[in-house]
This record gives structure tokens, C-alpha cells and sequence, in this order.
């Protein structure tokens, strides 16, 4: 589920999107202890996968979407850091293309998702 921007008041998305960007730093300092540059390639192709897979949205009204959630899958394949790392990058490219969520509810999203 996406949030939309002005869904969460300005304190909390302050919270959260702090929140969202030390999980966020938390996962680039513990993945280059879980990631071999030989696994990147397979990592960008099956965050490229999820985010197509993720291009099918089903809307369950008051503005919200559902789809389908491939981080499990990715956490499984390469552990939870580079699953959360793939799962920002393709939060962000949803806010910026499809227009899933917002810049401003990215931080939210990233903690509900990543």
C-alpha cells in the first residue's frame, strides 16, 4: 500500500522519513558484508523483475494501492540489506513514473515496504 501525499501530517513525515533514511544508511553499511560484486548483476535484474511485477496495481479506494510485494523474494535470494536497498530504488522510481506515492510519504512508504 502507497501512501499519498497528504495522507500523513508534517510531523510524521518528518518522523518517518528520518526513520526511512537511517534504515536506509543502516542497509548500505550492512550489505557490503552480504553482497559479492559476482551477485550484483543477478540483484539488478531481479529488482528490474519486482519492479515490473509491481507495475500491476489494484486500487482499494480512500487512495490507496495494492500490488505485488517482491521484497520477501529479494530478502531471500540476498539477504534483508540488499533487499532493502533494491526495494528503495524501486520506491523511488514508482513515486517518480507511476506516480505511487510521493516524495514526501517516500520515507513511510520505505518503512511500510523495505
Amino acid at each position: 500500500m502507497h501512501l499519498i501525499q497528504g495522507t500523513l501530517d508534517s510531523s510524521t513525515t518528518l518522523l518517518t522519513s528520518g526513520a526511512g533514511l537511517i534504515a536506509l544508511g543502516s542497509a548500505f553499511y550492512g550489505v557490503r558484508h552480504q553482497l559479492s560484486v559476482k551477485r550484483m548483476p543477478s540483484l539488478l535484474a531481479l529488482t528490474c523483475l519486482v519492479f515490473l511485477a509491481q507495475m500491476v496495481n489494484c486500487s482499494i479506494g480512500f487512495g490507496f494501492s495494492i500490488h505485488l510485494l517482491g521484497a520477501s523474494l529479494l530478502a531471500i535470494l540476498f539477504g534483508p540489506f540488499a533487499a532493502m536497498l533494491s526495494m528503495a530504488s524501486i520506491l523511488i522510481l514508482q513515486a517518480s513514473f507511476l506516480g505511487d506515492g510521493s516524495y514526501s510519504t517516500l520515507g513511510a512508504n520505505f518503512l511500510n515496504m523495505g
